[in-house]
């Protein structure tokens, strides 16, 4: 139902178990609406429920004789109608959300405040951004990783990052069982297993634990998440990861400018392989997931890089960018071809 009440165009909108009563004022276009329940209408439903309440309310509005005043958060109604079927005068007095502004400078006033207010926060939010980039190029002599729960020397020179009780292509082992130190599994020995704990001829003279050399920096992790503090080892010259299977973004890698050497490798095993036979090291599993390279362009002073075990590594011609790399391996991974790399300076290892 659509009609006039005064300055007011009404619409009452009948459901089964409600209807909607909807006002907009016809100069200012200022509207308010309000849903009406069963409920209110108690002592009417007998005479037929909200239809005939519907109806009654629509006569009321329209009859001349009315008496309506609007505020800005309410509505005041009272219909003196006089039905022979209806007990008592309607009498409506509630408080009716506003939908629409009366002025549209209303609206803008408002959002400008709004904006205001985005603009102090994002301000804030900058200071804050950079104040934290502060706190951590001054965070005393170390910096951490994100999944790496150690603090690690911002002097550090060589630096190994290593999935917990992994092995490195060249065979040596790191656990967190012993931080600082490694096992070197030399060939000959084979995994370990339940029913054969040792398989080994010399089966009394297994190496114990080595403490690494000074200069170099080995840290384990379960779950690795982040290189971004990377930036800040200003000393860094090689780096080694791996077994980090979890992470695909190594782009912070490229902001190391020093870097001579960096390997990101799986996490490898000894094999006995061959006719005659020889021991190899092959990629056992924490593989990583690494496929854009894109950010070693950035590393001029690059002269060793190895990927050996990036099973997912198929695109490497950022390489062409490294004029001083002089040794690339590239076992086990999915490149194809580096023919286009050739160079008599430049030893290439391939599968």
């Amino acid at each position: 139902m659509e009609f006039t009440a005064g300055e007011f165009n009404v619409r009452l909108i009948l459901n089964p178990t409600d209807f909607i009563l909807r006002f907009e004022h016809s100069d200012t276009h200022r509207v308010y609406e309000r849903t009406f329940f069963e409920r209110d209408f108690i002592d009417y439903n007998v005479l037929g429920g909200l239809e005939f309440v519907g109806k009654v309310l629509r006569s009321g509005l329209s009859c001349p004789v009315q008496n309506m005043t609007v505020s800005t958060s309410e509505l005041n109604m009272t219909i003196p109608f006089t039905h022979p079927c209806f007990p008592k005068p309607l009498n409506l007095q509630f408080r009716i959300p506003s939908i629409r502004r009366e002025k549209g400078g209303a609206d803008i006033e408002d959002m400008s405040t709004r904006l205001k207010k985005m603009e102090e926060v994002i301000t804030l939010c900058k200071s804050l951004s950079e104040r934290i980039e502060e706190l951590e190029q001054r965070c005393g002599d170390t910096i951490t990783l994100a999944g790496c729960d150690y603090a690690i020397p911002v002097g550090t020179t060589q630096l190994i990052l290593i999935k917990n009780n992994s092995m490195l292509p060249d065979g040596r082992r790191f656990s967190s069982w012993y931080p600082g130190m490694y096992h070197q599994h030399n060939h000959g020995w084979g995994e370990y297993n339940l029913t054969r704990p040792v398989n080994h001829p010399n089966e009394g003279n297994n190496p114990g634990w080595t403490v690494l050399p000074q200069h170099e920096k080995a840290y384990t992790f379960n779950t690795f998440l982040s290189l971004k503090n990377l930036k800040y080892l200003k000393n860094l010259t090689h780096l080694t990861i791996c077994g980090s299977s979890e992470s695909t973004n190594y782009e912070s890698i490229g902001e190391v400018g020093r870097l001579q050497d960096v390997k990101i490798v799986a996490n490898m095993q000894s094999q006995h392989r061959g006719n005659p036979p020889e021991w190899q090291y092959t990629p056992k599993d924490s593989q990583p997931n690494l496929y854009n390279i894109s950010w070693i362009s950035n590393l001029k002073n690059l002269k060793s890089v190895s990927f050996q075990g990036c099973g997912t590594l198929s695109e490497i011609s950022a390489i062409k960018e490294l004029p001083n790399l002089i040794e690339l391996n590239v076992k086990n991974t999915s490149v194809k071809n580096t023919a286009f790399l050739a160079n008599p300076k430049l030893t290439i290892q391939t599968s």
